[in-house]
């Protein structure tokens, strides 16, 4: 994944630190103005994700983004079951085995609903927190660190 975002972003090379350990656990440096994470999130149990959300408003600088791309809960539990169900319809229509990824899913991930996660990120402090875009179960929603004396929106 390091290589292939290094590819991908060759022409940033003398802006981009690509670095590779467990976020949920490493120290991962400060002062940035953009943190991207990419089906990442998921992995972590509940406290997790708040104490990274943390963690990541405290390294970003005022005026900075984290956009986060995951897989989510539905706001309801017939939501996510509709999802789940018309996700594993998808993978099935697409020739993969979903009995496998499912059981995968199930065994590995702790997502939690995007209305949860833009709550924890408002509670520690980001702004203007929103998802953009979300399709049954994948979501993508972000927030902002405010630069001082700043006007604070959110949005649930």
């Amino acid at each position: 994944m390091l290589t292939a975002c290094q590819h991908n972003l060759i022409e940033y090379s003398d802006r981009l630190i690509l670095q590779q350990g467990n976020f949920a656990i490493d120290d991962f440096g400060s002062e940035y103005d953009l943190v991207v994470s990419g089906l990442a999130v998921h992995h972590l149990e509940i406290e997790g994700k708040k104490e990274l959300f943390t963690k990541l408003f405290q390294a970003i600088n005022p005026g900075g983004i984290l956009l986060i791309r995951d897989i989510v809960l539905g706001a309801t539990s017939h939501l996510t079951q509709q999802y789940e169900r018309l996700w594993r319809e998808y993978m099935k229509n697409n020739g993969e085995d979903d009995t496998h990824w499912f059981s995968k899913y199930l065994e590995e991930d702790l997502p939690a609903s995007v209305e949860e996660q833009l709550m924890w990120l408002s509670n520690v402090g980001f702004a203007d927190v929103g998802c953009h875009w979300r399709y049954l179960n994948f979501a993508i929603f972000s927030g902002k660190k405010l630069e001082a004396g700043g006007d604070r929106i959110t949005s649930h």
